[in-house]
């Protein structure tokens, strides 16, 4: 017990004890209070550990208390001694204290918008009263455990228990199933989670919000980014685009698909990738395109193609053939740039 910096043996009944100072003191003890926080103790499951069963290195106190069973131990730390803290027991643990095991049930991340097209991502986890880094954590884990990166991911069975480690020599133990979720999601960025940082395009808004679903998440910024990925998630994909009127062609099925996906870029104002063999209509489709806007209204400045020279010429005649009504003007030299202005202009 201590009285005010003065410590005294719980199953000792002396008054006159050693202060730090030196001096010798009289302590007035309070013998009813002591009964009922001795009783806290045994009500949390502590008794009286006979010295016969007591084995170390060390010597131990004759009144030291304990549990029966070991495995009693993981119960009594997460449960009673939260307790017992909360009715104003000091509580300290040594490093080799084995049972300062911590049940963890969810994880909590944030993502910030950091201004510069991607999002900082922090994650971490509620240990008693306050918030550890898992970033760190996650590290030693991936050092220790080659399956969570290596692509053996589904081996890991849901109900396995995982242990992590924090800086406090707490061993932190959660199910792999409430870890999965966000290792799949992010799994590809965990190469700098030594680094304590991870970041995300807010182009790739799908992950951004497939991470909703994988513990508490606050996110921080721009909302249109996460309202862009739920319209995707909740929308209906890819729709057949119309043929514009103009368009002197007849598009084949994968062309108009080809079409129908860049309307799809421009309707949700993402970037793509129209990418295919040589000769099959990429420039055609693209013209296709570009007419599409213009017969919506929706072009209202030039639009630039950039193109090796040699493929200049191919393109001017493509565009007379198959797209009449759109003017095609070449950049090929500094006086046609300045046309090039005055029509953007």
């Amino acid at each position: 017990f201590d009285y005010e910096g003065v410590t005294i043996n719980a199953d000792s009944s002396a008054t006159l004890v050693s202060h730090p100072d030196g001096n010798v003191v009289q302590v007035s003890r309070r013998p009813d209070a002591e009964k009922k926080r001795l009783l806290e103790l045994r009500n949390a499951g502590l008794q009286k550990i006979p010295a016969g069963r007591i084995q170390g290195p060390q010597s131990f106190p004759a009144a030291m208390l304990g549990l029966q069973e070991p495995d009693a131990w993981y119960a009594f730390v997460n449960e009673a001694l939260p307790a017992l803290r909360d009715k104003g027991w000091r509580v300290t643990m040594s490093g080799e204290f084995r049972f300062n095991v911590i049940e963890i049930d969810a994880i909590d991340g944030v993502a910030r918008d950091a201004g510069d097209g991607w999002f900082d991502l922090e994650m971490g986890i509620t240990v008693g009263e306050r918030s550890v880094r898992l970033e760190p954590l996650l590290a030693d884990l991936f050092r220790r455990d080659r399956r969570w990166l290596s692509g053996e991911l589904e081996s890991i069975a849901d109900e396995e228990t995982i242990e992590l480690r924090t800086d406090q020599n707490e061993r932190l133990r959660l199910r792999a199933d409430r870890l999965k979720p966000v290792v799949r999601v992010l799994v590809d960025l965990f190469d700098t989670v030594g680094d304590g940082s991870l970041r995300i395009s807010e182009l790739d808004a799908g992950r951004l919000e497939a991470l909703n679903n994988t513990g508490r998440w606050q996110f921080h910024g721009d909302a249109s980014i996460r309202q862009l990925a739920q319209r995707l998630q909740a929308g209906p994909g890819l729709r057949e685009a119309p043929v514009p009127r103009g368009l002197q062609a007849e598009l084949r099925t994968y062309q108009h698909q080809g079409l129908s996906w860049m309307q799809f870029l421009r309707e949700h104002n993402l970037s793509g990738v129209l990418a295919d063999d040589m000769g099959l209509g990429k420039t055609v489709q693209t013209l296709a395109h570009v007419l599409a806007e213009k017969e919506a209204g929706r072009l209202d400045r030039p639009a630039l193609i950039v193109l090796p020279t040699t493929l200049v010429h191919n393109w001017r005649e493509e565009a007379q053939r198959f797209s009449p009504d759109l003017k095609v003007l070449d950049l090929n030299g500094p006086q046609r740039r300045d046309r090039f202005d005055q029509i953007g202009d």
